[in-house]
């Protein structure tokens, strides 16, 4: 079983044999790790798209609706990833998609994940409920989970053991905001007076008539995400609501949810998981939805702290093995030429990357770049000399690294065309690649919105691709065409 640890605070918390520990960090690698990110940062957008698609089709699908449709903004980057819920009687997925800004999650998670290097995943609070199915919730059974945080509050619905929707609504911090008081005065409010009208003294009606007000609203908005789901996936009712709130309860909840249009009869009760305090609860619950990640059926990530791969795993380092073992055939002597060949190949490739990323001010780093080729050609100058008759294996040698270094070019051309494709909706009859350095690209545009081609070429210019021509440009009923030329 995959251990699993869980960021809070910039702590890694893990939680087995039903105890919480703190993770050492020299452990920390062998853990999958997680950590929650606000629901209410989410920009959602629900769409439907045809039963036939497939994975890779429908990830185009809703990334291309979720920039037309759903508002981002082209000059952002965002991480996007989507639930689909297949609707067998209309032959349709009804797709619950969701975009996060990329400056949320750095601003957010960027100390830590630089502190410990990766995060494997990042999920909103509302799929920790998928844990209680496991171990003691029945499938049989509708459930709607309440959560009232500082910073974000929701409706969870789920039916018989599935997630199917969330709703947001407000955080402690909105209603202490339109009441006049602090967050803390609040939460006491709630927790020793609740909905009551005769738990209020005089002078704090106002604050009664507020809460009483927002929390019908919120409710409404709850039993209007519960009806609309009801047309797709036949909830007949919901059985029990469970209140995620620091394990407190909200005297006169229930009578809000029955006016707002609840039906059934209605008990809410506190969330517990196990025999944890409700605060360890929602803990061990998003713990253990972290280590099952890659068996549960439904779930969200929108990390962009990646494991890195061992360097085992690299196609590269593979070939670089097979060459070396072809070179101590030839003796000791032909291996330490190599070694020290591939010595400095390391140090040239290291600052060419940082003089890319800091060009301006590294001007001593260029010296010493150059410093470092001389020296090579030195080396392999003596090596030439000495080892004639093992030009075949060096010949090899040396063109395994411009064959990976040629893919990842012609890769990152094509990468560069298509974001700037999306980015301005452009349409394309066709994509050429001639050779590793030049791609040809067939643009089409409405007349109207011709000015898109220029966009697209200064885009790419912005990219470092200095050589971009336009060869021709045709305008036939009220569409242009454009063969555009980009070479690195």
């Amino acid at each position: 079983m995959v251990q699993a640890a869980f960021i809070e605070n910039d702590k890694l918390y893990t939680f087995q044999n039903g105890k919480f520990e703190t993770l050492k960090p020299k452990t920390y690698k062998n853990f999958r790790i997680g950590a929650l990110i606000n629901s209410k940062k989410l920009i959602t957008f629900t769409t439907k798209l045809p039963l036939t698609l497939q994975k890779e089709q429908l990830d185009i699908q809703v990334e291309l609706k979720m920039y037309q449709e759903g508002g981002l903004d082209p000059n952002r980057n965002y991480v996007i990833d989507y639930l689909a819920f297949p609707i067998q009687q209309d032959n349709i997925y009804l797709i619950e998609a969701y975009a996060l800004p990329q400056e949320v999650i750095e601003e957010q998670f960027g100390k830590i994940a630089k502190k410990i290097g990766f995060i494997d995943v990042l999920f909103p609070r509302f799929l920790i409920y998928k844990s209680l199915y496991a171990q003691e919730f029945t499938v049989t059974k509708n459930h709607l989970f309440l959560y009232l945080g500082e910073e974000e509050a929701y409706a969870a619905i789920y039916k018989e053991g599935k997630y199917i929707a969330f709703r947001s609504i407000e955080s402690l911090a909105d209603l202490a905001s339109q009441c006049g008081i602090e967050t803390a005065k609040l939460k006491s409010l709630l927790s020793e007076k609740g909905l009551k009208q005769e738990n209020y003294a005089p002078e704090e009606m106002n604050i009664f008539d507020v809460l009483q007000e927002r929390f019908y609203k919120n409710a409404e908005k709850i039993v209007y995400a519960i009806n609309y789901k009801r047309s797709y996936f036949g909830i007949e009712q919901i059985d029990a609501i469970y209140l995620d709130f620091e394990g407190e309860r909200i005297e006169g909840l229930e009578a809000v949810m029955m006016a707002a249009g609840m039906i059934g009869d209605i008990v809410v009760q506190p969330l517990k998981y196990r025999d944890l305090s409700p605060k360890q609860s929602a803990l061990a619950l998003a713990i253990e939805y972290i280590e099952n990640f890659e068996k549960i059926d439904q779930k969200l990530n929108f990390t962009i702290y990646e494991r890195k791969k061992p360097i085992y795993h690299y196609r590269s380092f593979q070939l670089l093995v097979f060459a070396a073992a072809i070179l101590i055939l030839f003796g000791a002597g032909t291996l330490f030429l190599y070694q020290q060949v591939h010595h400095f190949d390391e140090l040239i490739a290291q600052k060419e990357g940082e003089i890319s990323k800091l060009r301006k001010k590294n001007q001593k780093l260029m010296e010493k770049l150059k410093q470092l080729r001389d020296q090579k050609k030195q080396i392999l100058k003596r090596k030439k000399e000495m080892l004639h008759e093992n030009e075949l294996a060096q010949l090899t040698l040396s063109a395994i690294p411009m064959v990976e270094e040629g893919k990842k070019e012609r890769q990152k051309m094509m990468n560069d065309i298509i974001e700037a494709l999306y980015r301005y909706k452009l349409t394309t009859k066709s994509i050429d690649q001639n050779g590793t350095s030049s791609i040809d690209v067939d643009l089409v545009s409405k007349y109207e919105q011709r000015e898109k081609i220029g966009a697209f070429i200064r885009y790419l210019l912005e990219k470092g691709y200095s050589d971009i021509s336009t060869k021709e440009i045709v305008r036939d009923n009220s569409f242009y065409e454009s063969l555009v030329k980009v070479k690195k």
